[in-house]
């Protein structure tokens, strides 16, 4: 493991990241200023093969600490919506904005008119930033899908 990246684990480690649930996730300490840029500097690239940690815990502290949304993108081994929503949910608007372009593609679809695999969070994202709906069409397929799933849920 390179120098940068056990000195991020070591400050994500005494931030108390790695015995936390994801639940915590958004609201977690993320460390001084220095600490985030030492951090950043160790996520940023590389892999995380071997390294012996919660990789989806990783995963949500790089997004804190600013890693790009194509980095966070490889960087998540799974999706659980609500925690992903409220980690990405404490980026700026900007940052938001460009995951939701990322995620919105055939690339997350398993199905032609399945809901991405993070399609709900991208339409959440929207809502609560209260962003211009993306003219994308993948986006309209989650959008679309996601209400739908809501609607079945009425008797």
């Amino acid at each position: 493991m390179n120098t940068k990246l056990a000195a991020a684990l070591s400050i994500f480690e005494s931030l108390g990241w790695a015995e936390a649930a994801p639940e915590q996730a958004a609201l977690l300490p993320i460390g001084t200023k220095e600490q985030q840029k030492t951090a950043l500097e160790g996520l940023t690239k590389g892999q995380w093969r071997g390294v012996n940690a919660n990789h989806e815990m990783l995963a949500y502290y790089a997004i804190r600490v600013g890693v790009s949304p194509r980095r966070a993108l490889q960087l998540l081994p799974c999706w659980r919506q609500p925690e992903l929503t409220d980690v990405v949910a404490t980026r700026s608007a900007a940052w938001v904005t460009e995951f939701i372009n990322r995620v919105c593609s055939s690339d997350y679809r398993m199905f032609e008119n399945a809901v991405s695999v993070v399609g709900e969070t991208a339409v959440e994202l929207v809502i609560r930033f209260n962003l211009p709906v993306p003219e994308r069409v993948d986006y309209i397929k989650d959008w679309a899908g996601v209400v739908a799933g809501h609607i079945s849920d009425y008797p």
